[in-house]
């Protein structure tokens, strides 16, 4: 399979969470594979290595298999999940211990190691007793785990032999609306989908989601989610390498913002006022949306991107109706 497998259009996507979530949650019986010989990871992961060069002793997990790291790369964190996801995966306590050195057979080796050549989020990975994961970022040796990861899920081995994993492209996402009245999803839902991202490498999770504002305090009269439930979120996606850009719609569908708003309401002539638009001349229009993104950027501090929303402003209508807009 190629790195350009890393981007996967709509329907993939949808077919590969649900891979990955069959066999995360062990909703399918996942076939053993035989000791010898033993699989390489471009046979076991999705996406795939882009290339797998075959040689040097085999991979085997064993009860006395750690997770080593060394602490000075800050991978203590990520070496902790990982040992606790292969603890729940193998049922036993799996210890992640600092310390590359001292790694032995059996052992997986997360390490940061300058290597211009894998960007911001490549990784090597060598399978030659341990399975030793190197990145030249944190970011770059997390998604050599989760290959490591998933490699596991469907044996106790992998194939000597080696690989340089790069995707091919930086933003790799999901959009979700969690936006609908009654259809609102869980925190857990979402925990669980960015888990699942994580585990395909995707790395940007678009979510349109209303947020109870204290600046805004009718807010509170349609279905929302807590602060405090948006910051849940936000803390998983960090855990996961996964970078949430939030979204609010506008200047159009603001009708959940500005229905106690009529002074920022768009008008057409001779016509009521139109809670669904923002009237995008007036001044404060611009100070009220400034702030309501102030408000939720303080529940997404990891946030890299904001999105806008911008669609459908005028839809069933034109510009030309608005003289004050085109003046």
């Amino acid at each position: 399979m190629s790195q350009r497998r890393y981007v996967l259009r709509s329907a993939a996507v949808g077919a590969a969470l649900l891979v990955s979530t069959a066999v995360a949650a062990g909703l399918a019986p996942v076939p053993a594979y035989a000791q010898d010989p033993v699989p390489a990871p471009a046979s076991l992961t999705v996406p795939a290595p882009g290339s797998w060069n075959p040689g040097g002793a085999d991979f085997r997990w064993s009860e006395t298999s750690r997770v080593v790291y060394d602490a000075s790369d800050d991978l203590a964190a990520d070496a902790e999940l990982l040992a606790g996801e292969l603890g729940a995966l193998k049922g036993r306590t799996v210890e992640a211990a600092d310390g590359i050195d001292g790694a032995r057979p059996g052992d997986i080796v997360l390490d940061v190691a300058e290597n211009a050549d894998l960007g911001a989020e490549g990784y090597t990975l060598t399978a030659n007793g341990t399975a030793a994961v190197s990145g030249n970022t944190r970011d770059g040796a997390f998604w050599g785990g989760r290959t490591v990861l998933q490699a596991l899920q469907t044996g106790d081995a992998i194939g000597g032999g080696s690989t340089t994993d790069v995707p091919a492209y930086p933003e790799r996402g999901v959009m979700l609306c969690a936006c609908t009245g009654g259809g609102q999803e869980s925190v857990d839902w979402i925990v669980r989908l960015i888990k699942d991202m994580a585990s395909l490498k995707l790395n940007q999770l678009t979510i349109e989601a209303k947020v109870k504002l204290d600046s805004v305090p009718e807010s509170g009269a349609w279905p929302y989610y807590t602060k405090s439930q948006m910051e849940a979120i936000s803390a998983a996606a960090a855990e996961y390498h996964v970078s949430v850009s939030p979204l609010i719609n506008s200047p159009g569908h603001m009708d959940v913002w500005l229905k106690e708003r009529p002074e920022l309401q768009l008008q057409l002539d001779g016509e009521p006022l139109d809670p669904i638009r923002l009237d995008i001349t007036r001044p404060e229009a611009l100070d009220f949306v400034k702030n309501l993104i102030d408000e939720y950027l303080e529940v997404f501090p990891n946030a890299k991107i904001w999105h806008a929303g911008a669609d459908e402003y005028m839809i069933n209508y034109s510009y030309e109706q608005f003289p004050h807009i085109e003046e």
